[in-house]
Parts: structure tokens; sequence; C-alpha cells
């Protein structure tokens, strides 16, 4: 199924702003200065359509809406926030869950949800003005109130759940397209290095603490890490697995094929075969490949019988059927090798003294530095940031054929010419593999390009919160 997003809201983000975005278009671009945002906005959507609810539920809001493939959702926070509890299969059985289950009436569940639900009161507000309804209510619970609190939130959940959160998973898992987040690598570079240096002063404020510290940490470092070199990583992947694709296929193919050339030979071949001029050089390909087995000279000997016409001479009956039938094994694996084909001429235009190879005869993918006589492959870890983000991206567009997209693009200019910026949205939608794409920026060379009237400024999509306005009355 083919997503289309129409609209999509955030209601008391950061605690003051209302965000309601409308999507008329296949291509939607948002400008705004640093601070206004934007990242979050963005990534809200992202954990929202990739159903990661834990990530969501720590980000400050407290109504999500969407309309989707003509359908409307609805979602607060304490809506997701129990919906990942229950997930978590944790509350539900333990004692304490199942003392306080049996103890609160629906009066109760009511009086607590309105408590959970409040909108001018924090988390721990919330925290606290449970811990003294239930102690009023004859309840004395042994356990941590943050821990009672997502019980009482699960209780509620169960007992009011929002029908709509299930609904909505179940129509996102069947949207067939990937959903794309992308972060530029300086970005990513930019929060490990933040991430270090206040582990760093943590240490020579409060040495003590660094232990502590460096171990909760931990995993975000290794993580960021993996992130920066995991990107070049999986591009090696997607080029070893499409090639070893197209071998797999052609051996396959062959196999088949001596059998039928077997039963064309009882049977009789047809005779209404015709080999079009654009396929010549298809065929010059596919006779040079080592699982086809001709020498250079049985192979010219083919070109010429096909370029003199004498193929259609009726003892060349069997070999032009032959040719037809390698015509059609390379049309299985067409859509992988044009692929390639499109990776490397787009890849190209941003490389700066390098290139892409592609030898479709040994069925090779290459890195080359321009004008290096040593004709050695290079290492792709040897591209800038901008260039590792750009392969990257057109990588996962071309090298995964059979998969649209709903790209969601955070300030790309970061890592990217004034050249690139022009030309990266353009790129992207001329692949025809995309379904959806969100960019948020505040570089105008990103738009300065055909989709300059599918951009607007963020900034007139943010309100302040009808919540908010309220609590300062």
């Amino acid at each position: 199924m083919k997503p289309t997003v129409e609209n999509f809201e955030i209601l008391g983000l950061f605690g003051g702003k209302d965000v309601k975005l409308s999507f008329t278009n296949k291509v939607q671009i948002y400008i705004g200065e640093n601070g206004l945002g934007k990242t979050t906005v963005l990534n809200t959507l992202y954990y929202l359509l990739s159903l990661k609810f834990e990530e969501l539920v720590n980000i400050n809001f407290s109504e999500i809406k969407i309309r989707i493939n003509e359908k409307n959702y609805s979602f607060t926070k304490t809506d997701l926030q129990g919906y990942v509890n229950r997930n978590r299969e944790r509350n539900r059985k333990s004692g304490i869950y199942n003392h306080i289950d049996k103890l609160l009436d629906d009066n109760s569940i009511l009086s607590l949800k309105k408590i959970v639900d409040g909108k001018s009161d924090t988390q721990f507000d919330k925290i606290l003005k449970i811990k003294s309804y239930l102690e009023k209510t004859g309840l004395s619970i042994n356990a941590p109130s943050s821990y009672i609190y997502d019980v009482i939130i699960d209780i509620i959940t169960q007992r009011t759940e929002n029908k709509s959160i299930p609904l909505f998973v179940e129509d996102i898992r069947k949207i067939d397209s990937r959903i794309l987040y992308f972060p530029t690598y300086r970005r990513v570079e930019k929060d490990l290095q933040n991430l270090i240096s206040a582990i760093k002063k943590e240490r020579e404020d409060d040495d003590d603490m660094w232990h502590i510290s460096m171990h909760e940490d931990e995993d975000s470092i290794i993580s960021m890490s993996k992130l920066i070199h995991f990107g070049m990583t999986d591009v090696q992947k997607r080029i070893r697995v499409i090639l070893n694709q197209i071998t797999k296929i052609s051996r396959e193919k062959l196999d088949a094929l001596s059998t039928d050339l077997l039963k064309k030979e009882i049977k009789g071949f047809p005779d209404n075969i015709k080999i079009k001029a654009e396929d010549i050089s298809t065929i010059k390909t596919i006779l040079s490949r080592e699982q086809v087995g001709l020498d250079p000279e049985d192979k010219n000997f083919v070109l010429d019988l096909i370029e003199s016409r004498k193929i259609y001479n009726r003892d060349n009956k069997q070999l032009l059927y032959l040719l037809s039938q390698l015509l059609n094994i390379y049309d299985s694996y067409s859509i992988y090798d044009r692929g390639i084909k499109n990776f490397v001429s787009v890849c190209n235009n941003y490389l700066h003294e390098k290139e892409f190879i592609y030898n479709e005869v040994d069925l090779k993918l290459e890195l080359r530095q321009i004008n290096d006589s040593n004709n050695k492959d290079i290492d792709l870890n040897v591209l800038s940031s901008g260039e590792k983000q750009i392969v990257s991206l057109f990588s996962i567009i071309f090298l995964e054929p059979q998969r649209d997209f709903i790209f969601l693009i955070d300030e790309p200019e970061l890592s990217l010419s004034i050249f690139w910026q022009r030309n990266l949205i353009p790129d992207i939608i001329k692949s025809n593999k995309c379904d959806f794409l969100l960019a948020v920026t505040h570089s105008p060379f990103i738009f300065e390009n055909e989709f300059e009237e599918n951009t607007i400024g963020l900034s007139e999509f943010m309100s302040s919160s009808k919540l908010d306005n309220e609590r300062k009355r």
C-alpha cells in the first residue's frame, strides 16, 4: 500500500507550542532558524511512522494527530505511554498491578485519569498527586513512586484504551514503503563530540560521578560511533548483495536454459524471433561474461552474424533462439543492473576527483581516484562527510531497487556544498523511488530548484499552545 500523509499535528510541543502541518505535495520543505524545533518535529513524525513509540514518548508533547491514507488518528502522550508499558509486558503481570487494579473502581480510574491527563502539571507533579490520591483512598504501596505511576498509566490505558493506536499500528504495517530518516554525518559527529565533552566535564567536576556517567553513556558513544562508520559498511554490503544477486540469477537461468534448449531441439525452434538494434550492446556484455564461457573469437563471430543479419539464416536458428533467451535472462536481473548504473551515474556527479566504475562484464563496482595511473581501488572510508552522506543515501535508493521510500531529511546542508544542495532533492525525486519527502533546513540552496514553490517557513505552522495560554491566564 502506498502512503499518503495529509496532515500532522503536535499539540503542546515543548509544553507550549502547537505545530499543525498540511502536506499537499509529494515534496515538502520547511525552512526555519536554529532553535525553532525543526529536528524535534521531524523526529516526532519519524518515530510515529516507524512505530518507535518508546522513543516518541521521550519527546515533550501533549497530543499527536495525523491523517494518513484518508484516515484520522489521535493519541495523547498518556495513551502512547500506556501502550508502550503494556507492550513491555511488565506491569500487568506484577502483584502490584493486580493489587491496585482490584481495589480501584471506575470512579477512581476517572479521577486518576484526570491527574495523568493534567496539561499544566509536570510528570513529577503527577507522580506526587497520584501518590497522595492513593494514600487518601487507603492504598499504601511499598514501591517507587515512578513505578506506581507507570502501573497507574497502564491500568488507566487498559480500562479506557484508545482503540486508534492498535488500528494505526495495523495500518502502518500495511505500507510497503520503507521510512528513512537522514540526520547528517556532521550532526551525528557533533552529537558524539558533545556527549564526550559533557562526560569529560563531569569527570573534572566530580571524579566519583565519572565512573557512573561513563558506564551509563558508554552505550550511547558506541552507538554513535557505529553510526558514523555503519553508513559505509552498509553501502559495501548493499554493493555485495546486489552483485551477488545478479550472479545468482544468471547462473540459475543459464542452468535452466540447458534443459530448455534440449526440449526445443526435440520440438523445434520458433521462427519469429527478432533482435532489436538496442539489444546488441546488451548481447555484447552478456557474451563477454565468464558464465557464458565464450572466448573473444567466438564472441566476435556471433556479433558478426548479428550485424550482417546472417543470424536469421535457417542454419543459425538455434543460435538465434539462444541469444533471445540470454536477453530474457538479462531482463530477469535488469532491475538490479539499472540500479547499479543509476547509482554510479548520480554519485559520480557529486564525488570530487573520484568516481565509481561499474564493470558489467566482471560484475565489479569499484571506487577509483580520477587520473590515477595505478588504477587501484580506494576505500569508501576515505570519502568526505558530505560524500559519505551522498553515497549512503543513493545506495539505499538505487541498490535496493525493489523498495520505495518515505524520506525524512534533517538539515542536509550541514555536509553539502551549495551545488550539491541544489541538486540533492531533484535527484532523489528523479529516481522514481520516493513516495513522500519531507525536509527541514535553514539553507535557501536546498530549494533553489524546481521545488521552491514547495518550500515554506515552519514558523508559520507553529503557534502558542492553547493549553499554555490557559495556564498564563
